[in-house]
């Protein structure tokens, strides 16, 4: 897994909907691809406005930035960077979602919204959609569309099973975000 990924793809994007399993996927994509690994919770990669100005003055990392997958087309600003946007069964997610109390989907939704705000006055259905349902509807409808072609990579979850890194469903009972490095040293 991962093998199709350029050498020369050193900053790389790891986003999707809130637990699609972006954090496991940035460390095995670090961990294979000898980058640093930045977690989401990285000062400046919370607030849209720093962030940028940030990571762009880096290289050689993995970010893991599920919240930032609403302008994720906005990343390639460069020929050294690629997005791998996760996907996972959505049922899955929402279980996961509700067992960790993730209540931010509406915060989601209004940056979709602020992000797209066209996309959504001419697409009736986009109001309907879950927030799992809807990063995906705009990352393989609108937004896949305007990155340059071999800047993208669609990561399943399943296909993540395999790497050592994987921790069996459970091995994750009861886990929580920030439990990842000290389950791995287990």
């Amino acid at each position: 897994m991962f093998e199709d990924i350029p050498e020369n793809k050193t900053k790389i994007f790891v986003t999707g909907p809130e637990r699609s399993g972006t954090r496991i996927t940035a460390h095995i994509l670090s961990e294979i691809l000898g980058l640093e690994y930045i977690d989401e919770g990285f000062p400046h990669c919370k607030a849209h406005n720093n962030w940028k100005e940030t990571i762009i003055s880096r290289d050689r990392f993995v970010l893991q930035c599920p919240r930032h997958a609403c302008r994720c087309h906005h990343f390639c600003f460069d020929d050294s960077v690629m997005v791998v946007f996760c996907r996972r069964d959505i049922d899955e997610i929402i279980k996961s979602q509700k067992r960790i109390g993730w209540k931010a989907s509406s915060d989601e939704i209004k940056r979709y919204k602020d992000n797209f705000p066209l996309y959504f006055k001419e697409n009736e259905k986009l109001k309907d959609l879950h927030i799992n349902e809807l990063k995906y509807y705009v990352w393989d409808n609108l937004q896949k569309m305007v990155l340059p072609l071999g800047s993208w990579y669609d990561c399943e979850y399943k296909n993540l099973k395999n790497n050592s890194l994987f921790l069996t469903k459970e091995n994750r009972k009861n886990f929580k975000w920030n439990q990842w490095n000290r389950s791995k040293e287990r």
